[in-house]
């Protein structure tokens, strides 16, 4: 399961679907949306609320649930069988660190998170028909 974290307005949005749809053809594996940003209060006076947007685009709408979410980070399980279970399933959590083109994003597996804005094509430009339909 690839699970894109939603932040900002419809621009940004698709940009965080479209980087995770990549992955999830490529891995065929489901796509889930996490909405828990866009529904939270806004942390301080420097962020816009937004709202989900990507509900008017022909697009795999599916959305996280807060087990799914806790269940991608192992969080409910303890350190030993954790470590168990990453070696069989490995899982990625993807914090964009800036706002360049990440290549190793290539290469992540049919269990991420990803947390980023990913404003490149490059991140899709592969299925880019897919994206566009």
């Amino acid at each position: 399961m690839i699970v894109a974290k939603l932040m900002g307005g419809m621009g940004n949005q698709m940009f965080q679907y479209a980087a995770a749809r990549r992955i999830a053809e490529v891995r065929k594996t489901q796509i889930k949306l996490d909405l828990s940003f866009l529904m939270a209060a806004p942390p301080d006076h420097t962020v816009i609320k937004r709202n989900y947007e990507l509900g008017v685009l022909s697009i795999i709408e599916s959305f996280a649930s807060e087990p799914e979410i806790k269940d991608i980070f192992f969080k409910n399980y303890g350190k030993l069988i954790s470590r168990f279970r990453e070696k069989i399933l490995p899982t990625w959590f993807v914090r964009e660190p800036y706002f360049n083109y990440q290549d190793f994003l290539k290469k992540a597996p049919s269990r991420t998170y990803l947390d980023g804005y990913w404003q490149t094509e490059k991140y899709f430009i592969d299925i880019d028909a897919i994206i566009r339909k």
